[in-house]
C-alpha cells in the first residue's frame, strides 16, 4: 500500500483544458496526477474524476468542476464549523448540506470502506489528522451488502489501494467512483463533511 500527503502541492493547472506537453517538474501534485490518485482538472464527465486532495487555500482552484463547489467552499470558509454540533445541517435543501462528525479514529484496521451514488464528498479536517483509504470502485469486488439506496451508501470490504493524510484545514473530495475508508487516524477527530448532489438542479 501507499501513503500519500496533501504537504507541499504545488503546481496545479489552472486552465480549462488539459495541457497536450507533458511536465516535467517532480512536484508532489505531478506525483499523484501520473500515480492516477488525483485527475487532471477538468475532464469532460464529473465520472472522470479521481479522488482529488488539497488545502482549504487553493479550493478555487476546483470550483469549475461542479457548479455547487463554490458555494461548498465559501461554507467551509465562512462557517463557525467548530462552534456546529455534530449531525446534519442544511445548506442548500437536498442539494447540498454538510454533517459535523466528531468521532474517535479507528486505526487502519477499524475503518470502512464506503461510497456513494447521489453524492460527491468534500470532507473537511477541522482538528486532529484523519488518514483515509482509497480504492476505485471498478477495482472493488469485496460488497458487504446491497447497495442502501435510501441512505446512499454501499460498503466494501477490499483492501485499500493507497491512504492519504488529511490534517486539519485541508480536503479530500470523492467522487461516486471513489470508495473510501475515512477516519483511519487515531485521537478525537472533528471534521465537516460536505454532501454535494451529482446531479445539480
Amino acid at each position: 500500500m501507499r501513503e500519500s500527503s496533501i504537504a507541499g502541492l504545488t503546481g496545479l493547472e489552472t486552465r480549462p483544458t488539459v495541457p497536450t506537453k507533458r511536465r516535467t517538474d517532480d512536484s508532489p501534485l505531478r506525483k499523484c496526477y501520473r500515480s492516477g490518485l488525483v485527475s487532471s482538472l477538468f475532464p469532460t464527465s464529473i465520472r472522470s474524476f479521481k479522488m482529488i486532495l488539497d488545502q482549504l487555500v487553493r479550493a478555487d482552484l476546483y470550483a469549475a468542476i461542479h457548479p455547487g463547489f463554490a458555494a461548498a467552499f465559501e461554507f467551509l470558509r465562512t462557517a463557525k464549523l467548530s462552534d456546529m454540533s455534530a449531525g446534519r445541517h442544511e445548506i442548500d435543501g437536498d442539494r447540498m448540506y454538510v454533517v459535523i462528525n466528531r468521532a474517535p479514529g479507528r486505526g487502519h484496521d477499524g475503518a470502512k470502506f464506503e461510497v456513494h451514488r447521489k453524492y460527491i464528498d468534500i470532507q473537511f479536517g477541522i482538528s486532529g489528522t484523519d488518514e483515509m483509504a482509497w480504492r476505485a470502485l471498478p477495482d472493488c469486488t469485496q460488497p458487504i451488502a446491497p447497495f442502501e439506496v435510501e441512505k446512499d451508501m454501499g460498503f466494501f470490504q477490499d483492501a485499500a489501494e493507497t491512504w492519504v493524510v488529511v490534517p486539519p484545514g485541508s480536503f479530500a473530495i470523492f467522487f461516486p467512483q471513489d470508495v473510501h475508508a475515512p477516519l483511519g487516524g487515531q485521537g478525537d477527530l472533528v471534521k465537516a463533511v460536505v454532501k454535494v448532489a451529482v446531479d445539480w438542479k
